[in-house]
């Protein structure tokens, strides 16, 4: 599944139905691909929740070794793509001192540079983590229930943010100043998906055995008849992560590289892969 995921993360900064008008073809379109992200957040946590469950390190030093990773790497790929953020900079007309200062805000809040979106995901990733071994301090009992808890409630700030900057009309003195902090930061709520999704997976690795197939695809079509049915951006978000959980435990409950269809499967998704990657490289050529 995560191969699958992974592929819809592709589709999802190559835009494989730019320019389709049906409806229920885009509807598809989004209502799945939104689901990858959060389907990743969410594979995390479980794993880690896995690792703790195996029983040869402390919850502490799992989350610390996963954060450690995660900062090194996250590092190494800021530092391959420097030279695509000072092309960026390059472009902008930034000044020196103004393309460092955008540099590290970036590096800091929002994880991402000129052509280089993707490390928002480790960013986030690293921040949920922290705030997991931070909670862990004050939280004795009860640990994953009270972990999943707060982090509700930063997914919906996360959400609120996202609506905040998006929609918000900025009419008075409070929103304007706020609007104006977020546009020189986080720019958005994004950053906090990880806090919201990564608690979710450890929730569900503690409880997987009460967890079954129908759960899951009851989870993921009510929710996604929801997504399709409402206009409300809050509540399309909320159906969406709802959604991801209900995927997430369908994939867990069944092993689809045992599945006759798989191979088949694999081979359709390695040749859209292989047309969409020649198509960018075609387009790049006539740049």
């Amino acid at each position: 599944m995560k191969f699958l995921m992974a592929i819809c993360v592709v589709a999802i900064h190559t835009g494989p139905l730019y320019g389709c008008t049906a409806n229920i073809q885009n509807f598809v379109y989004n209502q799945w691909f939104a689901l990858a992200v959060p389907f990743f957040f969410i594979a995390a946590g479980f794993l880690l929740g896995e690792k703790y469950l195996k029983g040869a390190l402390a919850f502490g030093d799992v989350l610390k070794n996963y954060r450690n990773s995660l900062i090194k790497i996250y590092v190494l790929w800021s530092i391959i793509y420097i030279p695509l953020a000072v092309h960026g900079f390059k472009l902008g007309s930034y000044s020196l001192i103004r393309g460092f200062r955008s540099y590290v805000i970036n590096l800091i809040f929002t994880g991402e540079h000129y052509n280089s979106w993707p490390l928002w995901y480790l960013l986030s990733s690293i921040y949920a983590v922290e705030l997991l071994l931070i909670l862990r301090g004050f939280v004795k009992d009860k640990y994953v229930e009270k972990c999943l808890f707060i982090a509700v409630w930063f997914g919906m700030l996360s959400y609120l943010l996202d609506d905040f900057s998006q929609y918000g009309t900025h009419t008075n003195f409070m929103e304007n100043e706020i609007a104006e902090i977020m546009e020189n930061s986080i720019r958005n709520g994004r950053l906090l998906r990880g806090c919201l999704f990564i608690p979710i997976g450890l929730f569900i690795s503690k409880y997987k055995d009460i967890c079954n197939i129908k759960n899951g695809v009851s989870l993921f079509i009510v929710f996604s008849i929801i997504n399709y049915c409402t206009d409300n951006h809050l509540l399309r978000a909320a159906a969406i992560a709802v959604s991801a959980c209900g995927l997430f435990i369908i994939s867990m409950c069944m092993n689809l590289k045992y599945l006759p269809i798989w191979g088949i499967l694999r081979r359709s998704l390695i040749s859209f892969l292989y047309v969409e990657v020649e198509r960018h490289i075609r387009m790049i050529r006539k740049i």
